[in-house]
């Protein structure tokens, strides 16, 4: 049986992107995953909280608490974990996460949730119609710099996926009436189930990471055949 590795950038085990993925894949190819805070402490996972001026990202522990980690500190844990991941010979690799890392070392097929989802040309070529939602106020700045001038800051607003719906979907709402016409779901934790709210809610199309990864699998699987 092939398997397709999942890195992620909190702790493992994630049943709520395995179960969501594992609905929508071959029945041939598995899922294992490997988290990059997956043994460490609490004091370990504290000293990687984002400073003021660091790029941070926002993810979940095993135990279902968010936690926010600084995007460069946790560059040398993705390159160990990739390892481990390729040591067991995948199929292929996917980075779980939308934020922004340098490349990482790799030996077999890799692919990162942040390229698939910017790669995107349908939504590259509406940059002025895009409404992105990301997890964390202190993400904008970044945000920006992920989407690039044509992104304007009033079509970007701040949801937790971790924290209950009622606020996503008013979120999405609000970006709807600031005359966004496509909407980004900027960040792993965001569901597929998440996303139909929000499309039944505003009426518009949602771009959602979960559902990148899940065509980019499909797509090789497909090639591998």
């Amino acid at each position: 049986m092939r398997h397709a590795a999942l890195l992620y950038i909190g702790q493992t085990p994630r049943p709520d992107v395995t179960g969501e993925l594992a609905c929508a894949l071959p029945e041939d190819v598995a899922l294992r995953e490997y988290g990059m805070l997956d043994g460490l402490t609490p004091r370990e996972i504290a000293a990687l909280a984002p400073q003021p001026d660091e790029a941070r990202l926002v993810t979940r522990l095993s135990d279902g608490r968010p936690a926010a980690v600084a995007e460069a500190r946790l560059f040398p844990l993705a390159a160990r974990r990739l390892r481990e991941a390729e040591w067991e010979d995948p199929a292929f690799c996917v980075l779980m996460c939308t934020g922004a890392f340098p490349p990482l070392p790799h030996s077999g097929p890799f692919q990162t949730a942040h390229d698939l989802l910017h790669g995107d040309p349908t939504l590259s070529s509406r940059r002025e119609a895009l409404g992105v939602i990301l997890p964390d106020p202190d993400q904008l700045q970044q945000a920006q710099r992920w989407w690039g001038g044509g992104l304007l800051p009033e079509r970007m607003a701040f949801a937790s996926p971790y924290e209950g719906d009622s606020a996503l979907v008013g979120a999405a709402n609000a970006l709807r009436q600031a005359g966004a016409s496509v909407l980004v779901l900027d960040c792993m934790g965001y569901t597929l189930e998440q996303s139909l709210q929000i499309e039944a809610a505003t009426g518009l199309p949602v771009a959602l990471p979960r559902q990148k990864v899940i065509d980019e699998i499909l797509r090789l699987c497909s090639t591998k055949e």
